[in-house]
């Protein structure tokens, strides 16, 4: 009896799961410059989306990478985490992306940086307590 009320319960955690949208930072720095360092908190995506994206375009000068463009949002599909050339005007670009599939997984490395050092220094301060 415990057993089928189990797998009853796992199988309507996961109807619930799968039903949930996915939830990612959606924003670009040709509408908000601190879509790049500050993003803003993660929205719903449309049922449709299985991933979130983090597209990046550089500007090619000689052997550097200069950051042109960023957007975060929400795609359909994987179409791998690649980078390759592209025009943007008459400019050679270098065009970046970065999927991921997990709520909230675009934010910006900055944050995630700052959530670490948050983290450490309060175990280090309940360990010498």
């Amino acid at each position: 009896m415990i057993m089928e009320y189990t797998s009853t319960f796992l199988v309507l955690a996961q109807l619930v799961n799968s039903v949930r949208a996915l939830s990612c930072v959606q924003c670009n720095t040709d509408v908000s410059a601190v879509c790049s360092l500050n993003p803003p908190p993660p929205r719903d995506c449309t049922s449709d989306s299985k991933f979130c994206l983090t597209l990046k375009e550089f500007d090619k000068v000689k052997d550097e990478r200069k950051l042109i463009f960023l957007a975060r949002t929400c795609v359909q599909d994987n179409s791998g985490d690649v980078c390759t050339e592209g025009r943007r005007g008459n400019k050679t670009i270098i065009i970046c992306r970065e999927h991921c599939g997990k709520d909230s997984c675009n934010t910006s490395e900055k944050c995630k940086i700052h959530y670490f050092l948050i983290f450490f220094i309060s175990f280090k301060y309940l360990l010498h307590k």
